[in-house]
């Protein structure tokens, strides 16, 4: 099977899984450990020899003298440490605000809840849960496949009107 190596763009025969060609997988293949080779240092152009103590990772890029000039070193945040809780006495317990069963958050972004609008307007099932679905489309799950829900719920409510008249 032929496949694009992701380093250079040549096409190459893979004979397994490779993603690089025989000679980009040279380079991006990590030295085991123990190697020692022989580099030259990117940042003030002197050879410095590297050994490598694990079996991955690439070969540096600085020498040991120009590694602390070109690294970047992230720095600590020193965040405010807050007391933890000892005991449940101590920790203030807090009720549920949202009730899932009774009063889903996904059907009570407005100024009223999606079923007291259904039952409100007397809806038939059909449109009910187009009204659903579209009121929920994007604050539960996947927005396009509510939308799609809605829709087939509005076409089958559509064929059931026409038969009827």
């Amino acid at each position: 099977m032929q496949k694009k190596c992701r380093r250079c763009g040549d096409t190459f025969t893979v004979r397994t899984h490779e993603d690089y060609c025989p000679e980009c997988e040279k380079v991006m293949t990590p030295p085991g450990a123990g190697v020692s080779k022989e580099l030259t240092c990117e940042g003030c152009g002197t050879t410095f020899i590297h050994k490598k103590e694990k079996a991955q990772g690439r070969w540096p890029k600085y020498c040991p003298e120009c590694l602390p000039k070109y690294s970047k070193v992230p720095k600590k945040k020193e965040v405010a440490v807050e007391p933890v809780a000892q005991t449940i006495e101590e920790h203030e317990v807090k009720a549920i605000k949202e009730d899932v069963i009774n009063h889903p958050s996904h059907y009570t972004r407005g100024k009223i809840e999606v079923i007291d609008f259904i039952e409100d307007q007397q809806l038939p099932y059909h449109l009910g849960n187009v009204i659903k679905y579209i009121a929920r489309a994007g604050y539960k799950g996947d927005k396009l496949e509510d939308l799609k829900k809605a829709r087939w719920y509005l076409d089958r409510y559509i064929n059931e009107v026409a038969q009827h008249e």
